[in-house]
């Protein structure tokens, strides 16, 4: 297990996370406090255990490469998007037009390709 997502009221996270120290011996897990965020709207909680988390307000946070919100988050995500398919459609260029369109089609789910390229399809 590479990711936890903790969410509730402070005091049940801090409980949750005092029990994973807890058992952390038998199960093997370790919290990396350093790797940890704590997403708040408010101020970050002063609890011990939240010593070393980065502190992100929700238009900031992003779970599994999905931005929470739809604000500065989401443009900026989109952007590097953006920039690395426009970098990718430059090196497609120096292929051949078929090793070009196979590596494409393979980028993209069909669903995805089909409404990009219905000619193709």
């Amino acid at each position: 297990m590479d990711d936890l997502t903790l969410s509730g009221p402070a005091e049940i996270v801090v409980a949750d996370i005092d029990h994973i120290r807890d058992i952390q011996e038998a199960t093997g897990l370790r919290i990396n406090a350093s790797k940890y965020e704590i997403i708040s709207r408010g101020s970050t909680p002063l609890a011990a255990q939240y010593e070393g988390f980065i502190s992100l307000r929700p238009d900031e946070a992003v779970l599994l490469g999905t931005p929470l919100l739809r604000r500065k988050k989401m443009d900026e995500l989109l952007a590097n998007r953006c920039s690395e398919l426009d970098t990718a459609l430059g090196r497609l260029s120096l292929l051949a037009a078929h090793d070009a369109l196979i590596l494409l089609k393979a980028s993209f789910k069909d669903a995805t390709y089909a409404a990009l390229f219905p000619v193709l399809h």
